[in-house]
């Protein structure tokens, strides 16, 4: 018997408790975007110089805002009173009132999309706290609970254009979460993450995150590689109805013939081993008499010349032909379309039960991240896609 890779569930981060006090004087550093740096030469020193310093300026702005957003909802949700505060303005200024705050601390890149999008929500909100704060500081005089710090219409924007980016990933992590076949999504999932990247640098509104969007492509171009080159993902991908071996000929013509050499092998090994521990099927019985029947000049017409033989084909070709093609949006059910099948595939459907258990990680998702700012911790490379061997 073979040994097969132990399934590995993707998880986010557990969220612990906050702290009574806040510290947010060095909470803020992993936010700085790092730029890229590909070692060549160029033909203008000065140039290169204007550029980095344009980098570097839009890097600061763009931390800069990140931290004050994130210290002021910080701030918020660390009091008792503002948060009774927030709840007793949201309604009056919201027709639809916005979700409660959380607070992002840490390396949770997820748990600070999520603070940044609610804050992004009830920015009116903090607006008129904010607002109700500076009034009160000209009456009574004293400290200013937010430090003074003002978020303008236009840092806010920023913060809705950075989410929207790191949104795609959310939901790309929530979709490959949970008990279904990730293992034979990731190749078309890594190409559609790709696909994004290069829209949004693309985009003229974009440019200042410019050097971000190519530090995370050229980090999902790893992560490709590293899949290509992982035989359980390759099987575990062709194994995918809705993808099968047609997918890697369109999208990655160059592991192709690896990709169908390594099926047929497998296939081959796995219908020896199923027929040695399968007693051979008696024929059924003759039939007796006479069977001919009166046939007519039109019984012989092919309405449909074109159609495959299924009969003169093993199973791995009919299925590698497209036979029952499972939709795309349906691409996370593949077990059950083998459970359904599994009568005319019997020998496939073995083979499917045990590639298709193997489950992706976040951790490739957290990486790319990494790629880009120091969001995530450094440490977590043993959780690349070719540790599932």
């Amino acid at each position: 018997m073979m040994a097969w890779p132990k399934p590995v569930k993707p998880l986010l981060a557990f969220i612990t408790e906050e702290p009574d006090d806040i510290n947010t004087s060095d909470q803020f550093k992993e936010e700085i975007i790092i730029p890229i740096n590909d070692g060549g030469a160029s033909d203008s020193e000065f140039s290169d110089d204007e550029a980095d310093t344009s980098t570097q300026s839009s890097r600061n702005r763009i931390a800069a805002i990140l931290k004050k957003v994130d210290t002021i909802i910080q701030k918020i949700t660390g009091s008792a009173a503002k948060r009774s505060e927030y709840d007793f303005w949201a309604p009056k200024i919201e027709d639809v009132p916005p979700p409660t705050l959380i607070a992002g601390y840490g390396i949770r890149w997820n748990i600070k999309f999520q603070s940044r999008e609610r804050g992004y929500k009830g920015r009116n909100v903090i607006h008129k706290l904010m607002e109700i704060e500076r009034d009160r500081q000209d009456l009574e005089g004293g400290k200013n609970f937010y430090d003074n710090m003002e978020v303008t219409r236009s840092d806010w924007e920023v913060v809705k254009r950075l989410n929207d980016i790191i949104g795609e990933f959310n939901f790309i992590t929530k979709k490959m979460e949970g008990d279904i076949s990730s293992a034979g999504m990731m190749l078309a999932e890594y190409r559609w993450l790709k696909t994004y990247l290069h829209q949004r640098l693309a985009s003229p509104t974009d440019t200042e995150f410019a050097s971000m969007y190519r530090k995370m492509i050229g980090k999902t171009d790893n992560y490709i590689i590293e899949a290509l080159n992982c035989d359980v993902i390759i099987l575990a991908t062709i194994l995918n109805p809705t993808y099968r071996l047609t997918m890697i000929q369109m999208w990655f013509p160059s592991h192709y013939s690896f990709a169908e050499t390594s099926i047929k092998t497998k296939f081959a090994e796995r219908k020896l081993e199923h027929e040695e521990h399968t007693s051979p099927k008696r024929p059924p019985p003759a039939l007796e008499g006479n069977q001919e029947l009166r046939r007519r000049d039109h019984d012989a017409v092919v309405f449909f010349p074109n159609m495959v033989d299924s009969a003169t084909q093993d199973q791995l070709s009919v299925y590698l032909s497209g036979k029952y093609n499972l939709p795309i949006d349906k691409s996370g059910e593949a077990l059950l379309w083998w459970k359904e099948h599994s009568g005319e595939f019997p020998i496939l459907s073995l083979l499917a039960r045990d590639y298709l258990a193997c489950c992706a990680t976040s951790a490739s998702v957290e990486r790319c991240f990494s790629a880009a700012a120091d969001i995530c911790g450094r440490d977590q490379g043993s959780l690349a896609s070719l540790t599932i061997e």
